[in-house]
């Protein structure tokens, strides 16, 4: 393959969302909606996705979006992607990382940053030894879905978990799907609560509105409500793609 490095637009370019879907790494985050997303959401940040490609107007190979976030405070950084848990470069070979990675840092030092962060999960092996410092600040906790819902209850524990179903179901807690965007204000108005509990900044209601229209129509994201007494007293924001189905947002 005659390859090479071009800085490319998802919005525009229908290659960069066929090339997700076929990288066994790529995740709702990495779509073209996402960046539509984070710019109509906040205008301090931009993306610029980088993509190796197979000669001129070839099919994508490997590609990394990184974001400009601009801030008067923290100063500017590249990340990878804001608001996303996880998001690995869409890189198989280490020649292709070290190809996504020179542009990277060109553009890197071009905006005069203060710091790069790639949040990766499954590639980190790739970014060894390439002057980046590993943080194992963040967790995350799997349940693999194979065995069927009746063996995976079954293997819930007993008192933290099955009670409570239970006590849910008894005290008439109702599960109602969200399919408006009073649903999603009425979601919203718990977070903020939650947040706020927390001791956490509360994500901008814009941020989520756009997160709705741009992966509710396409089957990507659905909200869920408890309800009782006809109110909603908890809330989450599920993605779905791929196989696999995320719990990003709660309240």
């Amino acid at each position: 393959m005659s390859l090479r490095v071009d800085f490319i637009d998802p919005a525009s370019d229908p290659r960069w969302d066929l090339f997700v879907e076929s990288h066994h790494l790529g995740l709702i985050c990495h779509l073209s909606g996402w960046k539509r997303v984070l710019e109509r959401s906040f205008p301090q940040m931009k993306g610029y996705y980088v993509a190796l490609l197979d000669g001129t107007g070839g099919p994508i190979v490997a590609g990394l979006p990184v974001f400009q976030v601009r801030s008067w405070l923290t100063g500017n950084r590249l990340v990878s992607i804001p608001f996303a848990t996880v998001c690995d470069p869409l890189a198989s070979t280490d020649g292709e990382m070290e190809e996504l990675l020179y542009s990277a840092l060109k553009l890197y030092r071009k905006g005069r940053n203060s710091y790069m962060e790639l949040r990766t999960l499954n590639a980190s092996e790739r970014l060894d030894r390439r002057g980046f410092s590993k943080s194992s600040f963040f967790k995350h906790h799997f349940i693999q879905l194979e065995p069927g819902a009746e063996e995976i209850q079954r293997n819930f524990h007993k008192g933290a978990v099955r009670v409570r179903i239970r006590k849910a179901i008894n005290s008439g807690l109702k599960l109602k799907i969200g399919d408006s965007e009073q649903d999603l204000l009425d979601f919203f108005n718990l977070h903020k609560l939650t947040r706020k509990r927390l001791g956490l900044p509360c994500h901008p209601y814009r941020f989520l509105l756009n997160l709705w229209r741009e992966f509710t129509p396409k089957g990507l994201l659905r909200l869920y409500l408890a309800i009782k007494n006809n109110a909603a007293v908890a809330g989450l924001i599920v993605f779905q793609y791929r196989g696999r189905v995320s719990l990003e947002f709660g309240a």
